[in-house]
């Protein structure tokens, strides 16, 4: 199905370490395969001075828009600010991170439905000392009507009144501590309004996660980090070579989903701790 009218494909970049700059200009360099009547708009994060000009020149070299912030904002206020500008029109919204790489064009799914994206699942991630919960990943979000989704958005919110669907969250449980990432609690919340991209529509594009950061957490991945530094390598040699990347990445996200013993007061007297396995 072809998109009609052409989305509107809102990359956020932010290169605080200049080392890293190649993760955050990787997008161009396939953007226009994955997107090729698409308008773009892209808005740097006050990324360091010195690579700011390198991420101008490139969105210039695929015809987008640029912001320069000079103040750097969360990452889940760009996406609510993004939508609400968004609510009015007609046009598709696509949130595309700036280290993706896309191998064919990407079109919106058939269906019904307010978001599509990658999901991932519930996981233990080591970064974070958390049981993160499975979401829609933001690194590649397809919104067919922002009205819609802002819509829904509202009704959750406003029936739960101190919840942010969008804003990432850590919740203590007992004998660890729960997370919902970015767009996580929506996700959460609105499980059958999301579209989770099947294995054809992943085949299209890849993603090397931590584009821009990855000196930052590489070193808390345990036995994910060789793998993560080894695609960050091959993308500055050779970034054809990582075609099919998110195979690798979703075998490492299922070791890790294995089953962890929470201990909860027993049900029967409220004193006796039981174990409940969770996934």
């Amino acid at each position: 199905m072809n998109i009609s009218p052409p989305p509107l494909v809102v990359i956020l970049t932010f290169c605080f370490n200049p080392d890293n700059l190649y993760g955050t200009l990787l997008t161009f360099k396939t953007l226009r395969v994955g997107f090729p009547d698409a308008k773009v708009l892209v808005v740097d994060n006050a990324s360091h001075p010195v690579v700011r000009s390198s991420i101008r020149e490139s969105a210039f070299a695929v015809g987008a828009e640029f912001i320069q912030y000079e103040q750097q904002i969360p990452h889940h206020f760009f996406i609510r600010q993004t939508l609400h500008a968004e609510v009015g029109s007609e046009r598709p919204l696509v949130f595309a991170d700036p280290d993706l790489l896309f191998w064919e064009p990407v079109l919106l799914p058939e269906g019904d439905y307010l978001v599509a994206g990658r999901k991932l699942p519930s996981f233990y991630d080591s970064y974070t000392d958390t049981f993160t919960e499975g979401r829609l990943h933001t690194s590649l979000l397809m919104i067919p009507s922002v009205k819609k989704l802002t819509d829904r958005m509202l009704a959750i919110e406003s029936k739960h009144w101190e919840m942010d669907v969008i804003r990432p969250v850590m919740i203590p449980e007992y004998d660890r501590v729960r997370r919902f990432d970015t767009f996580g609690v929506f996700s959460h919340m609105a499980a059958e309004f999301c579209h989770s991209f099947s294995e054809p529509e992943l085949d299209r594009y890849d993603h090397i996660f931590c584009g821009s950061h990855v000196d930052l957490v590489a070193s808390k991945l345990h036995s994910y980090s060789k793998n993560l530094v080894s695609s960050h390598q091959q993308a500055i040699t050779d970034y054809r070579q990582l075609k099919g990347l998110w195979r690798q990445q979703e075998h490492m996200f299922l070791s890790l989903a294995l089953p962890r013993k929470l201990s909860v007061p027993s049900v029967q007297d409220g004193t006796e701790p039981v174990s409940i396995v969770t996934y």
